[in-house]
């Protein structure tokens, strides 16, 4: 993200993996990458991504979600637990946030603007 690297590590987060065309990131990853403070009720199977004055909250297995309380839909994906460690479709999630991704085929990676 502006010329930086964030590094997945498996051993830690699980690799980031495609589904249905939606790069899949940890969520730990997306938190650090676009600076949210994360709130997560494993009873509710809800997380909440809070930044200054944005809030995302979603559930695992649920394409709703509310962007500072407006329903939007996620396409394709929706966030998962896999190996005890929750993921994100990443693309849409900075869609939303109005940040500019960029999916890189041949390096697997995506670029974020």
């Amino acid at each position: 993200m502006n010329g930086l690297y964030l590094h997945v590590a498996p051993t830690v987060d699980g690799w980031p993996y495609i589904e249905n065309g939606r790069v899949m990131v940890p969520l730990r990853a997306i938190a650090d990458v676009f600076e949210f403070e994360v709130d997560w009720k494993a009873s509710e199977q809800k997380i909440t991504l809070i930044k200054e004055e944005k809030t995302i909250v979603m559930y695992i297995g649920k394409s709703e979600i509310l962007v500072d309380g407006e329903e939007v839909l996620l396409k394709d994906a929706v966030p998962a637990i896999k190996k005890g460690v929750t993921f994100l479709p990443v693309g849409q999630l900075a869609g939303m946030l109005g940040i500019k991704a960029e999916w890189d085929s041949k390096t697997r990676t995506v670029k974020f603007n």
